[in-house]
């Protein structure tokens, strides 16, 4: 079985992906998140996901093993499918002015009790909904797994660098992210570890109700935070030991913004806008 890719987690490369500034993958990551907002029809959508596929091919990131990744937001798509397919009100016509994203005009309705029941059309808006939320998390995904933390770090200073005139501790508030991008992962690989562990003991995960499934991951959940606990205590040591006190960063090599970096800027921008306005 393919092993997930957890969030955070870079995957050394050579590919075009890879060696894209940056910033310029933030910032049109950043663009992509807000832009995918205003697509509202399922032709846009899917020519997303294929331009977001074709991105994956290009960086040579396992599209399988990014789905499994996938997993901690699974209830959140089945409840945003699920809203939408139920409705309490069959027959009824949708108010004026509401929106009607990953609508297909489908009339098809089945009665579960009175009024109440499924729509097929409220099914295809919950699909579509749900396949928005899968889009903007593999895209933040692939900006992880294509850029490792220092150079998100590197960018995000000099992306926000003009903030400290202000008296925003710029590099403080990146040295905290790039520290909590780089647990995730590590934390990730962890928890398998002790529900692993829990298993050899005859812990069950898979059976019995909600709460019985819940209750079972306590023993999960208690050995995790007390590691993350001492994890922190132990970076903070380190750190310290480092004389470490904040203040502003300096790199080792400084990495400007290249003219295929601009290009690959604007062409991205052009796109994506093209995206919100056609489709």
């Amino acid at each position: 079985m393919a092993q997930a890719l957890a969030f955070g987690t870079y995957i050394p490369g050579t590919t075009p992906v890879h060696a894209l500034n940056a910033q310029v993958k933030i910032i049109l990551a950043c663009a992509f998140s807000i832009g995918i907002f205003f697509v509202e029809s399922w032709i846009g959508l899917l020519l997303v996901t294929a331009l977001v596929m074709m991105l994956y091919v290009i960086a040579r990131v396992p599209v399988v093993k990014a789905a499994h990744g996938l997993i901690p937001i699974v209830f959140i798509l089945v409840f945003t499918i699920v809203v939408h397919a139920f409705s309490i009100s069959l027959g009824s016509t949708a108010a004026p002015g509401l929106s009607t994203a990953g609508s297909l005009g489908l009339t098809q309705q089945w009665v579960l009790f009175g009024s109440f029941g499924i729509t097929l059309d409220g099914l295809a808006r919950g699909l579509f909904f749900a396949l928005r939320i899968v889009l903007l998390v593999l895209i933040c995904s692939l900006l992880t797994f294509t850029s490792s933390m220092m150079e998100l770090t590197d960018a995000m200073l000099r992306m926000f660098g003009p903030l400290r005139r202000f008296g925003v501790p710029v590099d403080d508030i990146a040295m905290m992210i790039s520290i909590a991008l780089r647990f995730i992962p590590t934390t990730a690989r962890e928890a398998q570890m002790i529900q692993l562990a829990q298993k050899a003991r005859c812990a069950n995960f898979d059976d019995g109700n909600l709460f019985v499934r819940l209750k079972s991951w306590i023993p999960v959940l208690i050995p995790l935070f007390v590691r993350l606990f001492r994890r922190a205590d132990d970076l903070a040591d380190a750190m310290d030991a480092r004389c470490y006190a904040g203040g502003k960063r300096t790199r080792m090599s400084v990495r400007p913004l290249t003219a295929p970096d601009v290009a690959t800027l604007v062409v991205g921008i052009v796109a994506i806008a093209a995206l919100c306005v056609f489709l």
